[in-house]
């Protein structure tokens, strides 16, 4: 009895396991063929050159494709900081930051508007006791920002290439 429920047990993983080998994700960033030739950034240059390079990090995939795209990359990305909880004696608790990005995407070939889009992305943190713990926080908030505005150009360039 053993070996017939330990035998039936495998043939059912193995059928699962087999089920799953065609597996692709929808928005494959492979799937993407283009290459940055041009880049601008202006605005806050630390933040402009930590998503530029995870773009430029996908286009190097396709440094030998002569299908690829040749592609003119604009950043402007804008940081914001605001206080948004202050206790009763006026000491800041809570902080928002705020990047606004504007991208702009051009075929360089035929000079074609691929993407010219703006993304908003914000969060709150609140002050640390220590002065080092809030900025370790604040640097892994404006990372998630950048995370997060990365991988919804990512969603908007596959829909457009």
């Amino acid at each position: 009895m053993k070996k017939i429920t330990l035998l039936a047990t495998s043939i059912i993983l193995l059928i699962f396991l087999t089920g799953c080998t065609g597996y692709k994700p929808i928005f494959n960033s492979q799937d993407m063929k283009f290459k940055i030739t041009k880049s601008s950034i202006t605005g806050d240059q630390k933040l402009g050159k930590q998503l530029y390079l995870k773009m430029e990090n996908m286009s190097r995939a396709q440094k030998n494709n002569p299908d690829a795209k040749m592609l003119s990359v604009k950043i402007d990305i804008v940081k914001d900081k605001s206080a948004t909880a202050t206790s009763s004696t006026g000491k800041i608790l809570e902080y928002k930051i705020t990047i606004t990005s504007k991208i702009e995407v051009e075929n360089n070939q035929n000079n074609e508007k691929i993407l010219d889009q703006n993304f908003t992305h914000s969060s709150s943190y609140k002050i640390q006791d220590q002065y080092s713990d809030t900025i370790i926080q604040e640097n892994k908030i404006i990372k998630n920002l950048i995370d997060n505005i990365y991988q919804e150009l990512l969603i908007k360039l596959s829909q457009r290439i």
